[in-house]
């Protein structure tokens, strides 16, 4: 047996608590993803969801990924928690 644990190392905490995920301003302009705020986990920066001024639940965002695309329901999932893109399969965090 090897001495060396496999477990993963846990994810790394944002650095900066007050991270302020980007609200959709209903302009219909593409948000860069290096203009988004990122949370790194495993030390990969993942971005954002950006979040929409116009729908009631706060369950409803945009992929960072797949801005013109359909809204994401994330409200299984707690804020700072990764999901994956049901658009293009890459991994955003939920704001």
């Amino acid at each position: 047996m090897s001495s060396t644990s496999e477990i993963p190392p846990p994810p790394e905490e944002a650095t900066d608590a007050a991270v302020v995920p980007p609200t959709d301003d209903g302009s219909g302009q593409i948000i860069p993803l290096k203009n988004l705020p990122a949370k790194k986990l495993r030390g990969v920066a993942y971005p954002y969801a950006i979040k929409t001024k116009w729908t009631k639940s706060d369950g409803l965002v945009k992929s960072p990924y797949a801005q013109d695309k359909q809204l994401i329901d994330v409200s299984k999932y707690a804020p700072g928690d990764p999901v994956r893109c049901p658009h293009t399969g890459k991994i955003f965090i939920v704001p």
